[in-house]
């Protein structure tokens, strides 16, 4: 036995720690002499004082080291997880501060010592009288929401000027804005022509800064660079508050926000059924717009400007609810999306806008919703409500006919990349080093082909020289013979999804001759 002082000083506590430990029931002494009033700890006491010390270091409470203790297995495991998530946020956070501190130290050694303070915050409600529409200059806007003062009493205004700006990427004229003016509370007035009343702010998290009118371009650069480094990602559009009085005019830039958090293991949404019909969707409909949040769209400004990286440019929901390519099918108000990486229900709704139908679907992007972040706003514009199938609706090419033998490629491959073009193959840095889904190609004497996948499935096609025969897809895939560096690498088309449905030129798997044992 161990008296208490012993005990502390092995373990280098204080005695009043290990006296306040036995009160509390979370290290209890094993004898305790009843004329002395002295506390005797065993040796597996040592242990179990060491394992509580080792608990505290690692962040956990009293509480919790109690928990330790006395749980199960799975409530051990639980509470294990969520003291991680809990240093996870810690890091995350210290990370994120430490980059602003970095970012700080580098404009003061750059000679720009300008620091601006973003805050996280939920913006005040406020009526304003608003105004949206299409300025070719800020110039132009800020003329009209001075006429908007001129029109308005002085005792029914507010101190703020408002310009909400719906655009997404910079332009230099033609700009998608709502201007406005701050109202008192319960004030009712005419408003000028084209003017409406509109509650704004809101209780979505804001990402803020403050700064002089002179430094709005310079805030708008330091709070889209504080997203980044804070681990947030915008959904909404930026609003700029016009702050008077006290000589130089201030301005407050706000944008809603979503905290992203840790990468995490996503587990995929169920399929949309049973399935429900819905005639208005039905059809093909053409990409429109690709933004942050709905109020954004405007059919006669589009936001979006790399419409050549759009994979869905053409969306077609077929008739029953049925899927092609990375559309895993849908039913009443859910588009289902699926490929190797993802399996999402999105939600979508459909609108009519100047005579024409829009449907807005809330995407959700892969990276986005491993972090937990929001979804993105795709709009797309009806084109036309006829019933197809997978199969009308995919690509099809004319196949050769006949078969030409081919001596070269006879026998057996195995896979060593996958390039968007043969150019861009180079055998001593392989882009691909992860395991390749198409794995074996085996050309036979007779015209047969087979294909061997990661999966251990397989696929039997023919060939003749230089195409590969798909017929039950109806494509003709090219391959090639190169000899590279001294030695020979064959290249094979790959037609997936991407060329059929996308309509992108076809990929290239290369192979070299497999070794035989």
């Amino acid at each position: 036995m161990y008296k208490i002082g012993e005990v502390s000083r092995y373990c280098s506590l204080p005695v009043k720690t290990l006296r306040y430990w036995a009160d509390i029931g979370l290290l209890v002494p094993d004898e305790i002499d009843r004329f002395t009033g002295y506390r005797y700890y065993s040796a597996p006491k040592l242990a179990e004082c060491s394992r509580i010390i080792a608990l505290k270091e690692l962040g956990f409470s009293l509480d919790e080291v109690r928990a330790y203790r006395d749980g199960s297995e799975e409530e051990l495991a639980e509470l294990i997880d969520r003291k991680r998530r809990e240093l996870a946020e810690i890091i995350a956070s210290g990370t994120a501060k430490l980059a602003r501190l970095n970012t700080l130290r580098s404009s003061i050694a750059s000679g720009n010592g300008k620091m601006y303070d973003i805050i996280l915050k939920k913006p005040d409600r406020f009526p304003a009288a608003v105004k949206r529409g299409i300025f070719e200059t800020r110039g132009e806007a800020a003329l009209e929401l001075e006429r908007l003062r001129k029109a308005l009493p002085e005792r029914v205004m507010g101190a703020r000027a408002v310009i909400v700006n719906y655009e997404t990427e910079y332009r230099e004229r033609g700009f998608d804005l709502m201007i406005g003016v701050e109202l008192t509370a319960g004030a009712a007035v005419p408003l000028p022509e084209g003017f409406g009343l509109r509650e704004l702010g809101g209780d979505v998290e804001t990402a803020s800064v403050v700064a002089p009118e002179s430094e709005l371009d310079e805030a708008y650069h330091a709070l889209i660079l504080s997203l980044d480094e804070r681990s947030l990602q915008a959904v909404g559009p930026f609003c700029e508050l016009y702050h008077s009085g006290g000589g130089e005019k201030y301005v407050e830039l706000q944008v809603p926000v979503c905290r992203l958090g840790e990468d995490r293991e996503l587990t995929p949404d169920e399929a949309p059924e049973p399935f429900e019909n819905d005639p208005e969707a039905v059809g093909m409909w053409a990409f429109q717009d690709l933004l942050r949040c709905e109020e954004q769209f405007d059919p006669n400004d589009r936001k979006y400007g790399d419409w050549e990286n759009i994979w869905l440019d053409k969306l077609c929901f077929l008739e029953g609810g049925g899927g092609y390519w990375i559309v895993g099918g849908w039913t009443k108000g859910v588009l289902f999306m699926a490929n190797h990486e993802f399996r999402f229900a999105n939600s979508y709704h459909i609108e009519e806008r100047g005579g024409e139908r829009y449907m807005f679907i809330h995407m959700k992007d892969y990276r986005l919703e491993r972090r937990g972040g929001a979804p993105l706003i795709y709009v797309y514009r009806k084109l036309d409500s006829l019933p197809r199938t997978a199969d009308e609706l995919g690509k099809h090419d004319e196949l050769p006919t006949g078969f030409e033998p081919d001596e070269r490629v006879v026998g057996e491959w195995t896979a060593c990349d996958f390039v968007t073009d043969i150019s861009g193959f180079d055998p001593e840095n392989p882009r691909r080093r992860e395991q390749l889904f198409w794995q074996k190609a085996e050309f036979l004497p007779d015209g047969r082909f087979i294909r061997g996948f990661s999966d251990g499935r397989s696929f039997a096609a023919d060939y003749t020289r230089g195409v590969i025969r798909n017929e039950r897809k109806r494509l003709a895939e090219a391959y090639r013979l190169e000899t590279i560096g001294g030695a020979e690498y064959l290249f094979c088309q790959w037609k997936s999804g991407d060329y059929v449905w996308g309509g992108r030129e076809p990929c290239w798997y290369v192979f070299r001759r497999s070794v035989i044992d």
